[in-house]
């Protein structure tokens, strides 16, 4: 399996927006998208890292670090073509942004956000280190389910 983080341009964002047309992903995420690409704010671009996640040649997916700090980031991803989820794939993803953020650019602290039913998702995060450090109340989602959401935060071992 050849895994690829390509850096997201314009182009893709027809793939996103046919992505978001299954409404398949609103089962499990808020967005499929960067905060600065929802609000079209350039300003939140600067803070921002977006990518296409690409296996052997096909892109499957999303991924990035947004609010950006020197200090710490948010992460998001998606894998959108379903026949892709549940093999590792998402946890080899978020290994390399953890890699990318401590080691290269020295963060202390990196955030994701998850629904609570999203119970694969929430695994793979834990397997990867993270933990829930809190929970928002329930709430309705776009796919009219209510539920809760749990912040999760990872730590850099260095700051400890």
């Amino acid at each position: 399996m050849c895994l690829e983080l390509i850096k997201f341009s314009n182009e893709n964002i027809k793939l996103i927006e046919e992505w978001e047309s299954t409404n398949e992903l609103s089962k499990y995420l808020s967005h499929t998208r960067p905060e600065y690409l929802r609000k079209a704010n350039l300003e939140l671009k600067k803070h921002t890292l977006f990518f296409m996640i690409k296996i052997n040649g096909k892109i499957i997916g999303a991924t990035w670090m947004e609010n950006i700090t020197e200090n710490n980031a948010t992460i998001g991803i998606y894998i959108a073509i379903t026949n892709y989820r549940r093999k590792g794939i998402g946890s080899e993803v978020i290994k390399i942004l953890i890699d990318r953020a401590f080691k290269q650019m020295n963060l202390k602290i990196l955030y994701l956000n998850v629904r609570e039913k999203n119970i694969n998702a929430i695994k793979c995060y834990k397997k990867c280190g993270f933990k829930i450090t809190k929970e928002y109340p329930k709430a309705y989602f776009m796919d009219s389910s209510y539920q809760g959401k749990y912040q999760m935060t990872l730590i850099n071992d260095k700051f400890i």
